[in-house]
């Protein structure tokens, strides 16, 4: 529900800046599995950060916005 609002308030403020049709066309939301997945991928990501991802109940997503900017 928090990753809803957080879209609502992101679309909101795409409309305020004046681009219309706003909307979210794509989303991914991943899971631990795919997450370890990528880090083991990446070294340079830090230990703490694989702890952190194991132990807890992360969420990461991936949005894809569509928008158009009317013409001037």
């Amino acid at each position: 529900m928090v990753a809803l609002k957080k879209h609502i308030v992101l679309l909101t403020g795409l409309r305020k800046a004046g681009l219309e049709k706003v909307k979210v066309s794509e989303r991914k939301i991943y899971q631990a599995d795919e997450l370890e997945s990528f880090i083991k991928s990446s070294p340079e990501i830090s230990k703490d950060i694989k702890r952190i991802i194991r132990e807890t109940d992360i969420k990461v997503a991936s949005v894809k916005i569509s928008a158009y900017k009317p013409a001037l």
